[in-house]
């Protein structure tokens, strides 16, 4: 079987490492080439992750030290956001501990009036005394944050190490059969002829639009669609480089600030439907201080399909939520892993259930994904300009909805009070506690004749304290990184 990867970028390494480590061990014939063009310029975001990054690596035999300090990369332990409801702040770590009860949280912060970022103590300890205290350990479950073009260059270098053929090229066109497939792509220099083409184009989905597909909108709910990014110097490394992206609301989105090793890539996500792009260029600068930018433009949605005939898309020529939660790469992953897994049920050869599966389970994704970042929106408690107003009074956020299995029937259930086993609700359930929703009844918690505490508040207290103590002794994040990624 032959494959042919149209595109590099983060999302065409990843497939044609992934692919090539495949291939060493699957027992039939996979030759893959990637077709690129180096004057296509990659989109500079994507700098964060999510947990699903160790996925990719360890499928890969990659460690840290083989791969971090050539990426410019740094730990990440979880996403603070800040000013989604206006002057407070809560984290989201990465889960590594057993949940505990939701229920018995909502009922203690309304007896006892904890603030909502008690909530990540709550939920998740381990976890998150290091963020609150800016810590590393080798013990921690992280993600990373990274230069994308150095990361993807990385892949790249490995998947050739393997065999994979990369052509600088430049796409034109294709041929296609009677039936619709692809036979060939037409490029500058020559044509490729494969069985399979993966489409890893971007936005411009080259591949997946010339086959029939229909486009499904996100843009009712997640109306962003434009970035004003920037690189800065640190001024204070030691006291400016986190172990966490931070999210910041501001008055027209929101802005992302990610630590890599050499700078803080920012970058502001937002919508130019309710201002103009003067003022949103200005609000930038008020805050991050006269710097050089560079404008990035999205659209929110997914194809019905992203295997259609014998095009396949991974990374954003299949679809897109938008930066917050970084979500996207985890789509890469999954997509790349939903291929693996399709091509490994009869040793390479696909069948029409394959593609339907593919097809369920790569939809479902963006779904939930989608959903998962709704709640961020559907939470917050700003209504102080034209854009949070349109956010808290006008979206229809459609609970009834569903696709599948998603986040709507969770949110649902948190909505409504009814209440599931924590391993299903803990993504938007804990956005609800930190954004300072309940879905309980506070009136009749806080009754006087109603109030039942069960909760030791001294015991939370003094754990709190106890955390303190002990992260006193860790490193922080600054000199974990020195002292073993940037020895």
């Amino acid at each position: 079987m032959k494959i042919c990867i149209l595109g590099g970028g983060l999302a065409g390494f990843s497939t044609a490492a992934v692919l090539s480590k495949y291939a060493s061990f699957c027992n039939y014939d996979l030759d893959i080439e990637v077709v690129h063009s180096s004057s296509v310029k990659p989109i500079k975001a994507g700098e964060s992750t999510q947990i699903h990054i160790n996925l990719l690596l360890d499928y890969l035999g990659v460690f840290d030290n083989d791969w971090m300090k050539e990426c410019d990369a740094t730990y990440k332990v979880g996403v603070k956001f800040q000013d989604f409801n206006h002057g407070t702040h809560f984290y989201y770590p990465f889960f590594q501990t057993k949940c505990v009860s939701g229920k018995e949280w909502f009922e203690a912060k309304e007896i006892h009036g904890f603030t909502p970022d008690l909530a990540s103590y709550y939920f998740q300890p381990e976890q998150y005394k290091y963020l609150v205290h800016n810590k590393l350990s080798t013990q921690l479950s992280t993600a990373y944050h990274f230069n994308a073009s150095k990361l993807s260059n990385f892949l790249k270098n490995y998947a050739e190490a393997n065999g994979v053929v990369v052509h600088e090229d430049t796409f034109r066109d294709v041929t296609q059969d009677a039936r619709g497939n692809i036979r060939a792509l037409l490029c500058n220099g020559r044509s490729y002829h494969a069985d399979y083409y993966i489409d890893c184009t971007g936005f411009n989905a080259l591949l997946l639009n010339k086959v029939p597909n229909k486009w499904i909108p996100f843009d009712k709910t997640l109306i962003n669609n434009r970035v004003i990014r920037a690189s800065i110097p640190y001024k204070n490394k030691s006291n400016e480089l986190k172990n966490f992206t931070n999210s910041t609301a501001f008055k027209h989105g929101w802005c992302w600030d990610i630590p890599l090793w050499t700078h803080r890539s920012v970058g502001y996500v937002h919508t130019t439907q309710f201002t103009t792009e003067e003022e949103i260029d200005q609000e930038f600068r008020d805050h991050f201080g006269d710097v050089e930018t560079e404008i990035l433009t999205f659209k929110t949605g997914r194809f019905e399909k992203g295997f259609v005939n014998n095009v396949i898309a991974v990374g954003t020529s299949n679809g897109f939520t938008e930066p917050l939660e970084a979500t996207n790469i985890s789509a890469i992953v999954q997509n790349i892993f939903t291929l693996t897994e399709m091509l490994s049920k009869r040793k390479g050869t696909i069948t029409k259930l394959d593609k339907d599966m593919f097809n369920h389970k790569v939809s479902e994704g963006f779904d939930t994904w989608r959903t998962f970042i709704e709640c961020h929106y559907i939470f917050a408690k700003r209504s102080d300009s034209d854009y949070w107003n349109h956010i808290s009074h006008d979206i229809n956020w459609d609970y009834e909805t569903t696709s599948g299995f998603n986040y709507r029937e969770i949110l649902q259930s948190i909505t409504t009070r009814e209440f599931r086993s924590c391993d299903d609700l803990l993504g938007p359930l804990f956005i609800a506690a930190g954004q300072d929703y309940t879905p309980l009844a506070p009136d009749f918690l806080i009754h006087p004749e109603n109030k039942k505490d069960n909760f030791n508040k001294s015991r939370f207290l003094s754990d709190i304290a106890y955390y303190k103590q002990e992260m006193d002794e860790q490193l922080s994040t600054y000199l974990f990184l020195k002292e073993t990624i940037y020895k």
